[in-house]
């Protein structure tokens, strides 16, 4: 009797042997794999304030406020910019990312960017943005993403640099006939903060009316030291529109680019004869 006691006890312990052995193999393995962290985080936030800003003569913050979770290493960081509507200018990458509430699997972050002063007039766009894990899994999603995913991507940039200019150099007051004929000259002049010599003639307006253009398309515009300033300035021959101006008018705005984009603006007084 006591032998077949303990025939059955050493058959039963090699029993929980091989079971044990079978199950703990894929048990093991599954619990390697639930530890794996190979998906990169979601965005499930995305939106930027101001929406427009004014670069005229200073730079400015726009800061961005992301919610992003992460299933299992938690999110980590980011990386979001702004290019010009020429595609030749970009702002430097978001700096500062700070987590507002949450946590690296669930958390709302701000992070902000700077716009350069003076930079380039118009509509930019979020060309891509990256976020990533703590182990390296990344997302991108570029500005077509975002747009279907019902995120902005557009920032407004006004860079308006206001100007000097003297209406017809050397007479004062400025009187002059509005009735078609001729030319009226003006001076954009340069200083130690602006080169005039960087504003393109072929965008220059006074109050709607053009530089004359001759011959093969040729402005009438020249370089040179206007007001005896040591600096060189930009002399344009503006095409005299007939009632462009009305007796009693008294000012007259000069408008207009320079060749990187940036808009300009110019005031000076005038006085209408008959």
């Amino acid at each position: 009797m006591m032998g077949g006691t303990k025939q059955s006890s050493l058959t039963l312990i090699i029993l929980i042997l091989i079971l044990t052995f079978i199950f703990a193999i894929p048990l093991t393995i599954d619990l390697n794999a639930q530890v794996e962290d190979t998906t990169p985080p979601e965005l499930v936030e995305f939106s930027f304030t101001p929406t427009t800003v004014d670069v005229s003569s200073a730079p400015q913050m726009v800061a961005c406020i992301l919610r992003i979770t992460d299933d299992l290493s938690g999110f980590k960081y980011g990386i979001w910019r702004f290019t010009s509507p020429s595609g030749e200018y970009h702002t430097l990458p978001s700096i500062g990312w700070v987590i507002l509430s949450g946590d690296a699997r669930d958390g709302v972050y701000r992070a902000t960017l700077t716009v350069p002063a003076f930079s380039e007039a118009g509509l930019w766009y979020i060309p891509e943005l990256e976020i990533r894990d703590a182990v390296g899994n990344r997302r991108y999603f570029t500005e077509t993403d975002l747009i279907g995913l019902g995120f902005p991507t557009k920032l407004e940039i006004t860079s308006v640099i206001e100007i000097d200019i003297d209406i017809k150099p050397g007479s004062y007051p400025n009187c002059f006939n509005s009735d078609g004929h001729g030319v009226i000259p003006v001076a954009v002049l340069s200083t130690d903060d602006f080169d005039a010599t960087q504003v393109d003639p072929a965008t220059v307006s006074l109050d709607g009316q053009g530089v004359r253009v001759v011959g093969k398309g040729n402005t009438q515009a020249h370089i040179e030291d206007v007001n005896g300033d040591g600096l060189n300035d930009l002399m344009v021959q503006i095409e005299d529109l007939d009632g462009s101006y009305e007796p009693g008018d008294s000012i007259a705005t000069l408008t207009g680019e320079t060749f990187d984009g940036r808009s300009i603006q110019g005031t000076d007084s005038i006085c209408i004869v008959q």
